[in-house]
């Protein structure tokens, strides 16, 4: 906790560090609260979060927002410890969505399968307190997932578990959780487009709160001019709300999607990211569809009764990894140029921009042989530099 809290990021406008706990976890708020009054010189504020959790509650935490509790566990000798995790290093002291699968299979590769298995159920936390794998752990990124790499954790860290019967039920939590999380944040109605794919979404509103200071400071002195005040004026009054600018506004929605893709930020997605389905995400939920199928199938013959008492059939995953296979090939494959391409399904028209992201099918094994070839041929001549393959 020391090094969270004393974290620059944790800056609040009346010199307390916040620590969040969702609203469903007693537990949590009853030992962090002891924890904040045994350490007064911490100048913690344990809170807890409202049941129902919106932009605008997250927007009335401006100056004192903080960091999100995970998950508590009994250690040896009966004490509350948290359920531990690896960052991303450098600056980041929280836990980060799709970080977590490379950091994950790294920590496989090593050896150290518990804390691999620590940071999925952090995750499986996530879900069912905060209703998504948030972008990270910290209040403002309550509104924002990041893209869904939970399947693919389970798969990779199940493969180095015993089988018994409690990992086969640890498994059946994850997977229950995954459904979960693929119904209620994927196929939302605001990620969920007429075509039947997906796209990133933000719910949020306004500046995103994690940007450093200046990060918009070209963007806000297109509008300053063109209403003839100084960018900072601007800036003040449009943060404070006394400044309704609408074109401004749809700019920040399409900032805030940009920014769960993961790939934030990038010429590819500025300005349009709410409008896109775009290939990364569309293959990650196919694969999310062919993990369930899959493990459903082979761990749990073939259905899967869940905690809300509904049973999840292999082969209705297995249908709807089928269909969006149809879909993204219809709409995102662009049979003359023989590569994967973002859909605008505003403007009903494929994106020229070619990026890294177009070879997501081939991992997910959404591509047939043939496409495979051909994104080899037509993608990598485009995307490989001295060193690699550019974003």
């Amino acid at each position: 906790l020391p090094a969270i809290l004393s974290d620059e990021k944790n800056k609040t406008a009346d010199g307390f560090s916040y620590l969040y706990v969702p609203a469903t976890d007693n537990t949590a708020f009853n030992y962090l609260t002891k924890v904040g009054r045994r350490h007064p010189d911490w100048k913690l504020k344990v809170v807890r979060l409202p049941k129902r959790l919106t932009p605008k509650y997250v927007r009335t935490l401006e100056g004192r927002h903080g960091i999100l509790t995970l998950s508590l566990r009994k250690s040896s000798g009966g004490e509350y410890e948290g359920v531990p995790f690896v960052v991303p290093g450098g600056r980041f002291n929280e836990m980060y969505g799709w970080d977590s699968y490379f950091i994950m299979l790294g920590l496989l590769q090593d050896g150290r399968i518990e804390l691999a298995k620590s940071m999925i159920d952090n995750a499986v936390y996530e879900i069912k307190n905060y209703g998504a794998i948030l972008n990270a752990n910290r209040t403002y990124y309550l509104t924002r997932s990041q893209p869904p790499f939970l399947t693919s954790m389970a798969s990779e860290c199940y493969k180095h578990l015993p089988r018994n019967e409690p990992n086969r039920e640890w498994l059946k939590a994850v997977l229950d959780a995954a459904i979960q999380e693929y119904n209620r944040v994927w196929n939302s109605k605001n990620r969920l487009t007429p075509l039947g794919l997906n796209r990133f979404f933000d719910a949020g509103v306004g500046v995103p709160p994690e940007v450093e200071p200046g990060h918009f400071d070209v963007v806000f002195a297109q509008y300053a001019k063109k209403l003839g005040m100084s960018s900072e004026e601007l800036e003040r009054k449009y943060r404070s709300d006394s400044l309704k600018l609408s074109e401004l506004d749809e700019y920040l929605v399409h900032d805030r999607c940009m920014r769960e893709s993961g790939h934030d930020t990038s010429y590819r997605l500025e300005g349009c990211c709410a409008d896109l389905v775009t290939v990364d995400l569309n293959s990650l939920l196919f694969k999310y569809e062919m993990d369930i199928a899959t493990l459903v199938k082979q761990e749990f013959g073939g259905a899967l009764l869940l905690s809300n008492g509904k049973t999840e059939k292999a082969s209705t995953w297995a249908l709807r990894a089928i269909n969006r296979k149809f879909r993204m090939n219809r709409n995102l494959w662009d049979e003359g140029r023989g590569i994967f391409l973002d859909y605008d399904f505003v403007q009903q028209a494929r994106k020229e921009y070619v990026s890294a992201t177009t070879f997501y099918p081939m991992w997910a094994t959404l591509a047939s042989s043939e496409q495979a070839a051909l994104l080899v041929k037509n993608a990598f001549q485009q995307l490989e530099v001295g060193g690699g393959i550019v974003a």
